[in-house]
């Protein structure tokens, strides 16, 4: 470690070194005590509930989340919460349950002494492990157009193969994180070689569109099944749709890695898929 005895405010501020992010609002101590002493870290893709029990019985009590803890990307700021059904009907019961969730789980953390760290915006740009490298390392994709200047996409340059065999390969590939299988739309029979992967939310075809991919791999909280996907089905366009926790998961167990290579204790709490999918 770089100093003795470090705390939850010093793994924040060595987790935000990693990579530029001017004004992230949400790389943060989202809550918790930034005094907290380091016993174990622990990283995961969202600090859900069960995650946190996990974290706890393996000792952890700082805990390293991609996504947010709270229910909401900013978390704690009721404008950006679950608003439809209150801006246009004035419900809230709903909402209040949300609410009342929320306050449940706070009083957990609190109770059993744990800090809850976010880093979103730093895996999302980071140099070598950032999501998209991470992914693009497990699905084996080496190469990758150095012509694109943008953190959040990549596009990968592979052996020409038909858009059905590369959207298997995906597939068995993310068989380990509990994705059952891949959607798929567009023609299985065009030949690509160009696969478009962006980082999490940040994995819009119609961005991705700017680089001249041929197969586009998205994620089922960037899409909308009257957009995107429809307009695969019309031209034929080549796309995959994985999990959000899928895509991400071993962007996080790199996060691991890297913290217990520069001294940092650190274990994983595995992730993927956090869905059972259940067949008729």
């Amino acid at each position: 470690m770089n100093k003795s005895n470090p705390t939850a405010q010093d793994l924040l501020d060595y987790l935000l070194s990693l990579a530029h992010v001017p004004g992230t609002k949400v790389d943060k101590i989202i809550f918790g005590s930034p005094d907290n002493q380091i016993k174990k870290i622990g990283t995961c893709w969202i600090s859900s509930l069960a995650n946190l029990k996990k974290a706890y019985d393996l000792g952890v009590n700082v805990l390293v989340t991609h996504e947010p803890t709270f229910y909401t990307h900013i978390e704690f700021d009721e404008h950006t919460h679950f608003s439809y059904a209150r801006k246009e009907n004035n419900y809230a019961k709903g909402e209040n349950q949300y609410w009342e969730m929320i306050e449940k789980k706070k009083a957990w953390i609190l109770e059993h002494d744990m800090t809850v760290v976010r880093c979103h915006d730093v895996m999302d740009r980071v140099k070598g492990f950032s999501m998209s490298c991470s992914l693009g390392k497990i699905l084996g994709y080496e190469e990758f157009d150095p012509n694109i200047d943008d953190l959040m996409y990549k596009v990968y340059i592979i052996k020409p193969d038909s858009a059905y065999n590369v959207t298997v390969n995906i597939a068995k590939k993310l068989a380990g994180y509990n994705l059952s299988g891949v959607q798929f739309y567009g023609d299985g029979d065009r030949i690509v070689q160009r696969i478009g992967i962006g980082t999490g939310c940040y994995c819009d075809p119609l961005i991705a569109m700017e680089y001249s991919a041929d197969y586009y791999l998205a994620i089922n909280d960037s899409i909308s099944t009257w957009v995107q996907t429809a307009y695969s089905n019309d031209t034929g366009l080549p796309m995959g749709v994985i999990d959000h926790g899928v895509s991400e998961e071993a962007g996080m167990r790199a996060l691991c890695d890297h913290l217990n290579e520069n001294n940092y204790p650190c274990v994983h709490i595995d992730g993927g898929a956090e869905y059972q999918f259940i067949t008729g």
